[in-house]
């Protein structure tokens, strides 16, 4: 197999015939290929209903993990995959009557792949064997909401005293 995408979708649904699209350059293209004939480094993640992502972990250059202060734990955390280049925020402007407008939304450079909720320890513990990932800058965002969590709905924190160690371990038993 050359020239795969980096990411790919099916639908799991059994009643469905399992086709894999590709997704290149926000465009979706279908396959001949198979969820099972991926290579090892493909990192198959739930994304919603039926829908499955299979996510290339291998030549990863950057991440960037974002999460929303709210009373729920990885729900809405995302993190956001780089394989050309350092992910960037920034927010677009526009011309509005005489006025630049600077939008609300937050937006990213260099993102070829994104995933969601818990999902996220699987896909880092593929990243960490496969692309040998420096994982320390998620870790620490990752310790920040937590320790947010804790301070401001701690019931929905996780239940331990050591954040850091809780992440470490999570990653090791994803790379197992």
């Amino acid at each position: 197999m050359k020239n795969l995408a980096n990411e790919y979708y099916y639908d799991s649904d059994p009643s469905k015939s399992n086709e894999v699209f590709a997704v290149r350059e926000k465009r979706s293209y279908k396959t001949k290929m198979k969820p099972s004939e991926f290579p090892e480094h493909y990192c198959d993640v739930h994304r919603f209903w039926y829908t499955r992502n299979l996510i290339n972990t291998k030549g990863v250059v950057d991440l960037h993990y974002s999460w929303i202060e709210e009373n729920h734990f990885m729900k809405d955390s995302v993190l956001r995959i780089s394989y050309t280049g350092k992910i960037e925020e920034y927010h677009d402007n526009f011309k509005v009557g005489d006025k630049i407008v600077t939008s609300v939304f937050t937006d990213y450079t260099n993102v070829g792949a994104m995933v969601f909720g818990n999902e996220i320890f699987k896909c880092l513990g593929y990243i960490k064997k496969y692309s040998n990932y420096d994982l320390t800058d998620v870790r620490n965002e990752f310790i920040r909401q937590c320790e947010w969590l804790k301070a401001n709905e701690p019931e929905f924190a996780p239940e331990t005293d050591d954040f850091g160690k809780w992440f470490d371990e999570t990653i090791e038993e994803m790379t197992k």
